[in-house]
């Protein structure tokens, strides 16, 4: 049995990632209402799909393909998986894979930023609420010489709010559902997903 390791002595909630996972699942709460009290198919499809596209992109895109370089893709696969990894809202291919590989490295020791010794929910989410690791994009060179990984990671935010939110907004308003878009494969499907 693994040894468990304490919590970092020095710990600070994170006040980007605390509000906005609690904004979050109170509107994919919301999100779960609107779906109950006017349902709509298309707009149900949408989130569906959204979150087939977001899941493919964090396993196959941001995992496999950026941090473990486990294969190469071109350049139209890697757009589709910067632009749905960032509608995950897990961070930019950079960070995400910086975090991933400290992990590799430093497996279940008080370096490893969501080692499993400190129980299932820090490894499961405890970790992002609060500021106890800091990225060191020295770890991910090859990222950061990839234009297209730079590009999202300098305009992570608007990208992330581009394909998180508008995106699936201004589709599901093609249908008269505009809030359901938001609300649903928006914030309903992000909430699933980050526990999926």
């Amino acid at each position: 049995m693994a040894r468990s390791i304490p919590y970092p002595s020095r710990m600070r909630l994170d006040w980007v990632n605390t509000p906005f996972l609690t904004a979050t699942h109170a509107l994919g709460l919301w999100g779960l209402f609107h779906l109950i009290f006017h349902f709509s198919w298309p707009t149900l499809v949408l989130a569906i799909a959204w979150y087939l596209m977001c899941g493919l992109s964090i396993t196959g895109g941001y995992h496999r393909l950026f941090s473990h370089r486990a294969y190469t893709a071109n350049p139209l696969l890697q757009i589709f998986y910067l632009c749905m990894g960032a509608a995950s809202v897990q961070n930019s291919a950079i960070k995400w894979s910086d975090d991933h590989r400290v992990h590799h490295t430093k497996t279940d020791t008080a370096d490893d930023p969501y080692s499993i010794t400190r129980g299932f929910w820090w490894a499961h989410i405890v970790w992002v609420l609060f500021a106890a690791h800091k990225a060191d994009l020295s770890r991910v060179p090859d990222l950061k010489a990839n234009r297209l990984a730079a590009f999202q990671h300098k305009y992570y935010i608007p990208l992330a709010i581009l394909f998180a939110a508008v995106l699936p907004m201004a589709i599901a308003s093609l249908w008269g559902d505009a809030l359901g878009g938001l609300l649903v494969a928006g914030f309903l499907r992000l909430t699933v997903q980050y526990h999926a």
